[in-house]
């Protein structure tokens, strides 16, 4: 009799993604099948055809070529054809010939593969088991989005990041001081919010000048791609939003405040997250806020999370640093004068703070602080605090939960994080060298003219192309570069006009083609030149910049500074020195001001150095300062006027210390406590590095990438070279769409250094696809192996099944914080009983041998019934386990949500910053995530059956 019969229902072992093949015609030698789904016919030799024969039993769900199903309740055979007899999925009794089973069934499920005779290697079932458990651990991760990134572990970012990136629709100003990383924080709040699925589509407004570095180090840093926006893009798309073509999109303040109608699209295509980065250039008044203003408030109003980025908060006024905060929560801060009252308070919280630094509370503190804190819960925690015999634990934690509260009801702190030098280490020193120099003749007509900018940069006046050969400076700069050839200098000046001079003047003085970067530059060109810089081998020994074109570009690799003239607003003054002053610099920063003896460049350098002290270190107090003695100070830089300086050098000198000790008894205290609590951020550093070990993801990603048949190549100890190999499955692996392929490492230090490789962690995208590709496909998910003991008679037979416990829930609901999935093993005899407990999966991997496949499918054709008991048994064990796994859930939920969602209604009473929006969504995230967790089911993972030798 021949193996096969025209309208028996066979599988492709080689080409399961055919579906369900119709034995058409069979002989002696071959035998023809054809595949209805995609339409293809093979013919295969009789002896060694691929194929296995489908066939199911009793309590299958099977699907006809109709679309209805059918619970197979028993199975009658007739001439070698099938017959499925059941019930419908509308109730009533039905049959099923096998002809007429659907042609698009996909053999996925454990048990059906395994019953169809679809085996898989022992390693790849190890790897799944493996796979399962890593995603339960990372699910329950408390640093989950925080951990991918390429980035040294500082603990003010990663504190501010967790804290906000935590909230529903995030709305903050991220007020770092220069150099700090605002940057890197707000990619840390987007890669979780992103990962988390709180977020799903971005924007992010830059200055033109920035797009491209925004864009690189979302990519570089956070493997976030985000698509480019000019004109150009946006115009390939007529007739449509082009705002809606794209998820995640950058473009510039530019492109929506001189095209009305893209800005209209932009507000109208519903982003989940708004970044805009350099805030300090969005200019308000009540009566006249400025276009750019305007274009970001509309954005702002139509957008849920908003993220405003800007070092010098109050750069152009306490009315400015209002209105930005009053594009967070317009609600909140509607009344400047109201605003300003606040701000007097906050000396008091901040020295209610310290008091509860201090082992016990005087009588007068503790008045002070049941004043600011009236409610019951935080009365009780006083209460506790003057007891003598409580417990110290107990008074640690009252100490604590009264310092939150106070940080959370009082001030900017829940909307404003600002970390200052002061609290963030590390930073190299700052020395100033003032190089003095005789005013030449060529400019002592421009110097007598009483103009700011003429004094500032006399080179302007009535310019000369031959400039440079008459100004001291440009000789001086000769001699700096002589002295310094080892070194990288970055030379700033205003204007992109005296830039290209001074670039095109080296190049025929000295030969040094040194790139002018300024503002007229294409975003590629400016990358170019920076890329060209930073090359300490190839690389010129200075890059030139106008004052626009070096504006949020980090040079901290640079060891000197040269300011070829001064801005006239020192917060200008300290993003050009923040271009160097950075975390990661390693040498202290050489600061060069050449400037002209007796003239107004002089009047404004002593008021820099002596009056603000701004060279030295960042003056908090710079804009205050400024717009006190702005107008007098211009004068004297106007006139020149030497002598007058030393009455305004010391009232000012006088005010900064008022002013900056006035900022540190009150604001920026109270700011920089909330801004980053160094506890919590040591304990994120801690979990990351912890999780940084190598080896783990190292061992997985061997066998991950074996089992799809990508090739490693170990290029060093710290890294591997990947390429798809000849029989790579077919898969979305990002990266290997190409031959070439890619290099990576896993170990973050050497990530920080070798930005050609690519930094592997459990959040990289590629890692996540293997990952989701494992889990949700059927590869792995049965086996059949040998077992060699003699502690059981041979032939007997034990089935090894995993099972996980999950449930489906919108991915913003994270609902893995409390139902991770969880994966359940269990190790059966033909009894039904579990040994699990007593032989472990450690233990008994190592010890099973594999099977030829044919011999695997004879074992699984004898065993079926067996086989389909045990399973229906570990499913009834593991079902057993459910409602203890949801009601721990249920609690952990309960113990997480809960207090924050009583925290924040309570706060909402005290302080006018929580949002309802957020009170809102927190309930609504409550009651979805209970409501996900009762849906909670089981899944049968993987099945492996045993057979002892």
């Amino acid at each position: 009799m021949l193996p096969y019969i025209p309208g028996q229902r066979w599988i492709s072992d080689a080409e399961n993604d055919l579906g369900l093949g119709t034995i058409l015609t069979c002989d002696m030698r071959s035998v023809t099948v054809l595949f209805p789904a995609p339409g293809e016919t093979r013919v295969y030799s009789t002896k060694s055809a691929p194929l296995t024969r489908v066939a199911f039993g009793a309590g299958d769900q099977v699907e006809s070529h109709e679309g209805w199903l059918l619970t197979v309740s028993e199975v009658e055979e007739q001439q070698g054809l099938l017959t499925y007899i059941g019930l419908h999925s509308d109730g009533r009794l039905a049959e099923l010939p096998e002809s007429h089973l659907s042609n698009h069934i996909r053999f996925q499920k454990a048990k059906d593969r395994l019953l169809t005779g679809q085996i898989d290697r022992n390693d790849w079932f190890n790897l799944r088991y493996q796979t399962l458990l890593n995603a339960g651990q990372q699910a329950t991760a408390p640093i989950q989005g925080l951990s991918g990134a390429r980035m040294a572990l500082i603990p003010h970012q990663l504190y501010i990041a967790n804290t906000v990136a935590s909230r529903y629709a995030p709305r903050v100003l991220l007020a770092d001081e220069v150099g700090l990383g605002k940057t890197v924080e707000a990619g840390l709040i987007l890669h979780q919010q992103l990962l988390s699925g709180r977020a799903e589509r971005v924007l992010i407004v830059v200055p033109e000048s920035l797009q491209n570095q925004w864009l690189v180090e979302m990519l570089r840093r956070f493997n976030l791609q985000f698509s480019l926006y000019d004109y150009e893009r946006a115009a390939q798309y007529p007739g449509q939003n082009a705002f809606e073509q794209a998820q995640l999109i950058i473009c510039s303040l530019e492109l929506l405040t001189d095209h009305p109608e893209l800005h209209q699209q932009a507000v109208a295509a519903q982003w989940d997250m708004l970044v805009v980065d350099e805030a300090h250039h969005l200019e308000w008044s009540e009566t006249a806020p400025s276009a750019a203003y305007q274009c970001i408030e509309a954005l702002a109003a139509e957008t849920g999370g908003l993220l405003l980025l800007t070092a010098t908060p109050e750069q152009l006024g306490k009315s400015s640093h209002f209105a930005r905060l009053r594009l967070l929560d317009p609600e909140r801060y509607n009344d400047f004068a109201q605003f300003e009252q606040e701000e007097q308070q906050y000396q008091p919280i901040a020295e209610a703070l310290e008091a509860l630094d201090q082992d016990t509370l005087s009588a007068k503190q503790t008045k002070a602080i049941s004043a600011l804190l009236p409610e019951t819960d935080a009365q009780a925690l006083l209460a506790l605090l003057q007891q003598s015999d409580a417990d110290e634990a107990q008074k640690l934690s009252a100490r604590s939960q009264l310092q939150s509260q106070l940080l959370d009801r009082h001030g900017t702190g829940r909307v404003l994080f600002r970390n200052t030098r002061d609290t963030v280490k590390g930073f190299k020193a700052r020395q100033l060298h003032r190089h003095a120099l005789e005013v030449p003749e060529v400019y002592e007509v421009a110097f007598s003219v009483p103009e700011l900018a003429t004094q500032l940069t006399p080179e302007q006046y009535e310019y000369q192309n031959d400039w440079c050969d008459h100004d001291p400076r440009f000789h001086w700069l000769l001699d700096h570069l002589e002295q310094n050839k080892g070194d990288k200098t970055l030379l700033i000046c205003h204007s992109a006009t005296s830039a290209m001079a001074l670039s095109e003047a080296l190049k025929v003085d000295t030969g040094i083609h040194a790139p002018a970067f300024h503002e007229g530059l294409s975003i590629l060109e400016r990358d170019r030149a920076a890329a060209w810089f930073a090359d300490h081998e190839a690389g010129p020994p200075v890059l030139i910049c106008s004052e626009i074109g070096s504006e949020g570009r980090n040079f901290q690799f640079a060891r000197h500074l040269v300011l070829f003239d001064l801005p006239a607003n020192p917060d200008l003054l300290e993003q050009r020195i923040g271009r160097l002053d950075r975390i990661g610099q390693q040498h202290d920063i050489q600061i060069h001001v050449p400037y002209f003896e007796g003239t107004g460049q002089q009047v404004l350098l002593d008021w820099y150095d002596q009056g603000l002290a701004a060279f030295t270190a960042p003056c908090p107090a710079a804009s205050a300062l400024f717009a006190e003695f702005g107008d007098l100070l211009k004068s004297q830089i106007s006139s020149a006027d030497i002598d007058a300086l030393q009455g305004l050098m010391q009232a000012t000198t006088e005010r900064r210390e008022v002013l900056n000790a006035a900022m540190h008894a009150g604001r920026d205290r109270l700011l920089e406590r909330n801004a980053c609590r160094p506890y919590e951020a040591q304990q994120l550093v801690a979990a990351i590095a912890e999780q940084d070990q190598p080896e783990p993801l190292q061992n997985w990603l061997e066998s991950a990438l074996d089992m799809f048949g990508v090739n490693i190549d170990e290029t060093s100890s710290s890294s591997w070279h990947l390429t798809p190999g000849e029989h790579m499955m077919n898969s979305d692996l990002p990266g290997l769409d190409d031959e070439e392929g890619f290099s990576m490492t896993t170990q973050r230090p050497v990530a920080l250094v070798r930005e050609d490789l690519q930094f592997f962690t459990w959040e990289h995208p590629f890692v996540r696809a293997l990952q989701d590709q494992i889990i949700a496909g059927g590869l792995g998910n049965n086996a059949v192996s040998l077992f060699k003991t003699k502690a059981l008679p041979e032939g007997t037979l034990l089935l090894e099944v995993l099972a996980s416990i999950r449930c489906s829930a919108p991915k913003h609901l994270h609902i893995g914080r409390y139902l991770p999935p969880t994966t359940l093993r269990f190790l059966l005899d033909v009894r039904g009983n579990d040994l699990g407990a007593k032989v472990s999966f450690e233990s008994l991997s190592p010890k099973l041998s594999k099977l030829k496949r044919a011999i695997a499918r004879d074992v699984v054709k004898l065993r079926q019934e067996q086989i389909r008991s045990l399973v229906d048994k570990a499913e009834e064990l593991a079902n057993d386990h459910l409602p203890t796994v949801v009601e721990a859930a249920q609690l952990k939920m309960q113990s997480l949500l809960y207090p924050e969602l009583e925290r924040i209604k309570a706060l909402k009473e005290v302080n006018p910053s929580i949002r309802e929006i957020e009170v809102r969504a927190l309930e609504l995230e409550y009651l979805a995530v209970a409501q996900a967790i009762e849906n909670a089911r089981v899944y049968i993972e993987g099945i492996r059956v045993i057979v002892t030798n």
